[in-house]
């Protein structure tokens, strides 16, 4: 959901946020990955 204030902030600051999650989700798949190869 975007409240007001995000939409105000403009194209950047969405593109940046997004990469932030794109990062995110990066790291919590390596994470999850190395997990699992411990237990194998």
């Amino acid at each position: 959901m975007i409240t007001g204030p995000e939409i105000n902030l403009g194209k950047d600051s969405g593109s940046s946020e997004l990469i932030q999650q794109i990062i995110d989700a990066r790291q919590m798949v390596f994470v999850f990955y190395s997990d699992l190869v411990e237990l194998t």
